[in-house]
């Protein structure tokens, strides 16, 4: 999706550099996109910032299996 908007970013300026769309167009299509492509990125981190949170969840479940287990073989 990120990789999307940012090559319509880039046919967008090649459409402009060959006189294709106005100066106007290009700049409004320009922010446009990198709204978009701003947006994809925030997407992007919220999404890490959760598996991250899941992956820690995950580690403390196991280490808390992994000590009860050590307690039994101890006992």
């Amino acid at each position: 999706m990120l990789d999307n908007w940012k090559l319509a970013k880039i046919l967008a300026y090649e459409e402009f550099c060959n006189g294709k769309i106005s100066k106007d167009k290009y700049l409004k299509r320009k922010e446009e996109y990198s709204e978009s492509i701003s947006s994809a990125e925030a997407l992007i981190l919220r999404w890490e910032k959760a598996v991250n949170q899941e992956n820690l969840q995950i580690q403390k479940i196991m280490n808390c299996k992994v000590a009860k287990s050590l307690r039994l073989l101890q006992s």
